[in-house]
């Protein structure tokens, strides 16, 4: 499991006293707890059993989040003029970008957008939701949803 992959990570960089790893790979479980925490209380709410850990698709999308949180700040402390700062944020992401899967390169996404697409009936190509609750389901996970996103607009205006 991921989660228990982050754990080992923590483990090893505290016995190498790499406090930089240290601290990032704790703030991703402080993030991971926090999820964790959530969903209990969803489930317990919703009378369901609440000793479920979160799934690896879970533990990916935290990550995912995570990630982008710190390329974002990196931005706005470049639009600031801190780039000591920016350059800690993008050191902060490349050290979490291991733990997401491979992304799909954008002609791959290209093509599996059209074929989506296509394969919708036409009065549905004119509801962007229901074409991004199409596109979500066969790419969540595997493709960045904003380029997902942009790709379907600018196909979808083609037509």
């Amino acid at each position: 499991m991921l989660q228990e992959r982050i754990m080992q990570d923590m483990t090893a960089s505290l016995k190498q006293k790499d406090e930089f790893r240290l601290g990032v790979l704790r703030m991703l479980a402080a993030a991971l707890q926090n999820a964790y925490i959530e969903k209990h209380s969803r489930l317990v709410k919703a009378g369901k059993p609440a000793e479920e850990p979160l799934t690896d698709d879970e533990t990916v999308a935290i990550v995912e989040r995570e990630v982008k949180r710190r390329l974002d700040a990196a931005s706005e402390y470049e639009k600031a003029n801190r780039s000591d700062l920016a350059k800690r944020e993008r050191d902060e992401a490349a050290l979490l970008d291991p733990y997401v899967p491979e992304r799909m390169s954008v002609e791959d996404v290209r093509a599996a957008v059209s074929k989506v697409v296509e394969a919708m009936p036409s009065e549905d190509k004119a509801q962007w939701g229901k074409v991004m609750q199409a596109l979500s389901k066969e790419l969540k996970g595997k493709a960045d949803m904003q380029q997902v996103s942009e790709i379907a607009r600018s196909l979808l205006e083609a037509q």
